[in-house]
């Protein structure tokens, strides 16, 4: 498969050619012109996560990045949003790292609402709230600005937020908001090959953080936010990945813009919304109020030709993602794909069944 167009794995976004053509020119580029052009386009990074303070750009795979994080916010107990595979894995990770975990469990297809999570905070007490911003099992996003209301009503919480679905996609106001932890990855909506993972440290996470004596040496962010605030990076980036990252990063903000380029998730969701009801076979399983902008999970109904429609899709040149069920895909229209894009991508699905 070498054509633009074609991977819908939320999983993986594909790579736009001319990102993957930066990334080849920038072979023999210094480490220290690769910092001073990151440097440069920081302020596009602050625009995404819609704030004024420092973002964290590591070369990291975001797991690593995510648990790092999660060992220097949560104390002893978090309550965690679990809504699908997404949320369950921030509550196992934290369960690993040793912390009380209190799960918040809403049925696939729904998300907490602010009334709920206002009960949930009732004893025992925890002192960090955990949430996936979009679920991508379910293609869910969850009401982070009023789910953040709520938090900023204790003021010794902290709201950790894995952004790695909605990064990129979503708009995202983080200082407005409150939202003490954000973290996201490459490889999701901004479109770019895995090797970078990004996070926004609030002066209240970076409070308690200090406060920690154990926060080791290499996987200490503080560290790593005080050097990037002296202008030095402590894990240099390797400089390809650096000037793909640098590439991507004008496109989405300088090139498209973040309102245009919100406007074509809009037409996106649109799209499938419209394609759903002309089949009438197949449903979307967000509703649309609660839709994520990158991901969206479709539900066909019962029939023997739904089971190995992914692996047909694949046979046929297109990637798209399992769902939670045999009847289920996900899609992944996110990073740079156009709305010919998606539509050939339906059209082919649409080939591959029979209605029932």
């Amino acid at each position: 498969m070498t054509d633009f167009g074609h991977r819908f794995d939320p999983a993986l976004a594909e790579v736009h050619p001319s990102v993957r053509a930066a990334l080849v020119e920038a072979a023999g580029t210094s480490p220290e012109l690769a910092d001073q052009a990151l440097t440069a386009v920081l302020p596009h990074l602050q625009a995404l996560f819609g704030t004024r303070q420092l973002v964290l750009t590591l070369p990291a795979p975001f797991r690593l990045l995510r648990e790092m994080a999660l060992h220097g916010t949560i104390r002893q107990r978090a309550l965690v949003l679990v809504s699908g595979p997404d949320g369950e894995e921030l509550a196992r990770t934290c369960e690993a790292l040793g912390r009380d975990v209190i799960r918040a469990a809403v049925a696939p297809g729904r998300t907490l609402d602010p009334g709920q999570l206002s009960r949930f905070l009732a004893p025992p007490v925890v002192d960090t709230v955990v949430l996936a911003h979009v679920e991508s099992g379910t293609g869910i996003r969850a009401p982070l600005a009023e789910l953040a209301a709520v938090v900023r009503t204790r003021p010794d919480l902290l709201l950790f937020v894995d952004a790695r679905h909605s990064l990129g996609a979503e708009a995202l106001a983080s200082d407005a908001w409150g939202l003490d932890f954000v973290c996201g990855a490459s490889e999701g909506p901004l479109g770019l090959m895995p090797g970078h993972s990004f996070a926004l440290l609030s002066p209240r996470w970076l409070e308690r953080a200090r406060a920690d004596a154990l926060r080791g040496v290499g996987l200490d962010l503080v560290a790593h936010h005080d050097a990037l605030a002296r202008g030095q990076q402590l894990l240099p980036s390797p400089p390809p990945l650096t000037m793909a990252l640098v590439r991507q990063l004008t496109r989405i903000v300088a090139e498209e813009g973040l309102e245009r380029r919100g406007a074509r998730y809009r037409d996106f969701r649109a799209r499938l919304e419209q394609w759903a009801i002309r089949c009438g076979w197949v449903r979307l399983v967000a509703p649309a109020e609660r839709a994520a902008a990158a991901v969206t999970v479709l539900e066909f109904d019962a029939g023997p030709e739904v089971s190995g429609l992914r692996d047909r899709l694949h046979a046929s040149g297109w990637l798209v993602g399992a769902g939670l069920t045999g009847s289920q895909l996900t899609i992944g229209h996110m990073g740079d794909h156009e709305p010919a894009h998606l539509e050939a991508l339906l059209a082919a699905i649409a080939g591959l069944l029979t209605p029932p």
